[in-house]
């Protein structure tokens, strides 16, 4: 005690290595409280080697942080393990400097799996559990860190994480700032990642991330939580800016890799909540708008199976006899190219669903709804119109269709898509139109061009017309 009998100072000397696992044993405070606590990281196996040299001060005096501490700690080859997942800690090595109430955490690096980081913090006050730290990594794998399940094929390289860590609820919960100039997510190279993140043992958040992937970039808000092998919970809002379509299907749906190409765009929300070992793909849902410029779809051109279907289609019949130039060079395109598509999308766990579709290309315009599952099976209505100057051009060859233009001059035809892609089958859907373009006994090339409209205009009439003269 000093002279003031308000002041006690105990100096305490340990410079020999003692093996870490019997201080955490035997000290029921500081970090060995946390290993232990129930509702800690549940980490067991502990093991190393400690020294240290401390002086501790006691000013009685002061109710509240009378609390003082000078010297150092240092921490060699420890292992932690986690009890739930059996994921280590390993080599973890650090030197703690204290200063009065301050403390210093140095040169602290430990492995995590095949993952090796290295991290900083300053304490501004031993007796408020905080700090303020700097954590870097060459390359990290979220699957070397809980919650993030094991097998995710994530190297995050360059990784720097600055921010705040706590002690809340005998766990520790670290808030940060990330940045990783690239690596790799789920096979897919990435570039200049930034975000905003809260982790603790149990899940992640995440605010304003971004980075370039798939050509384009990807900006998101959302949370991951983790409860065990049989509960996950993931929700995201996101925004797509100009990513290649074509590099997105090759690693997504590599079934449909090559059919699809263009610039997406998007915007929406995800989740999923699996249960009992469900994978998160399985039951994830979700909507949003999408807008791809400058498509293709591949090996695929629905002028073609609408006016050419196969001879062995039971529409075989509808194969018009003539067809006007403008149309022939539409129909010639082996794929279909496309200046801009829309729709509002709803994901419902392995199917996507569309509503207010339409395609725009120079030549037509495709609108409909419908779905398609991640097997390529489709079932679609819609309706292709024809531009002003084919539909003129058509009606030059059939007169009868003049009926079903509309006010823009333009012919719409209803058709129904159902199959496979790209086997699919496509049928217009109405009837009267398909006859006018094609059904029936062609003209003999004698027969005047009066004959042939009235012909025309006695069979093909539209399905209101009909209706009203048979009443």
């Amino acid at each position: 005690f000093s002279e003031s009998n308000t002041r006690f100072v105990v100096e305490i000397k340990k410079k020999d290595k003692k093996r870490f696992e019997s201080i955490m044993k035997s000290v029921p405070i500081g970090l060995a409280g946390c290993v232990t606590s129930k509702k800690s990281l549940k980490l067991y196996g502990v093991s190393g080697n400690i020294s240290w040299d401390v002086l501790v001060e006691r000013n009685l005096s002061l109710a509240n942080d009378g609390w003082s501490l000078w010297g150092t700690l240092k921490l060699a080859d420890a292992e932690l393990r986690h009890k739930e997942t059996g994921k280590k800690i390993e080599h973890l090595n650090t030197d703690i400097r204290w200063s009065g109430k301050k403390a210093r955490v140095e040169n602290v690096s430990f492995r995590a799996g095949s993952s090796l980081i290295t991290m900083t913090a300053d304490v501004p006050s031993v007796a408020d559990p905080r700090a303020t730290y700097q954590l870097r990594s060459a390359e990290l794998n979220l699957s070397d860190l809980p919650p993030f399940p094991t097998g995710l094929s994530n190297g995050i390289k360059n990784l720097t994480v600055v921010g705040e860590i706590q002690i809340r609820d005998g766990a520790p919960l670290l808030q940060g700032f990330v940045t990783s100039p690239e690596g790799v997510f789920q096979e897919t190279p990435y570039r200049d990642l930034k975000a905003t993140i809260s982790w603790t043992p149990t899940g992640i958040s995440f605010k304003n991330l971004s980075l370039h992937l798939f050509n384009g970039t990807i900006q998101s808000d959302g949370y991951w939580v983790n409860s065990g092998t049989q509960s996950q919970r993931l929700e995201v809002a996101s925004q797509i800016d100009s990513l290649s379509l074509k590099t997105l299907m090759e690693h997504t749906f590599p079934q449909l890799k090559k059919r699809f190409g263009g610039e997406l765009n998007f915007h929406g929300r995800f989740s999923a909540d699996s249960q009992k070992g469900v994978s998160l793909p399985e039951t994830l849902t979700g909507s949003g708008e999408v807008l791809v410029r400058h498509g293709t779809i591949a090996d695929f051109n629905l002028l073609q199976r609408m006016f050419s279907p196969e001879k062995k289609s039971p529409d075989s019949a509808k194969i018009p006899f003539r067809l006007p130039e403008s149309l022939t060079e539409l129909m010639a395109q082996p794929d279909t190219l496309f200046d801009t598509l829309n729709a509002s999308l709803t994901i419902e766990r392995e199917r996507v669903r569309a509503e207010k579709l339409s395609l725009s290309t120079t030549g037509y315009t495709i609108t409909g709804s419908g779905w398609v599952d991640t097997n390529g099976t489709a079932r679609w209505n819609g309706a292709l119109t024809l531009s002003p100057q084919v539909s003129h051009d058509l009606q030059r060859e059939y007169r009868t269709i003049r009926y079903f233009l509309d006010g823009r001059g333009r012919l719409p035809i209803p058709f129904r898509v159902e199959g496979r892609i790209p086997s699919v089958t496509i049928r217009p859907a109405n009837r009267a139109l398909a006859q006018a373009l094609g059904m029936g006994s062609s003209p003999s090339p004698g027969a005047s061009q009066k004959s042939r409209d009235e012909k025309q205009g006695n069979e093909w009439l539209p399905d209101s017309l009909e209706r009203l003269l048979h009443r």
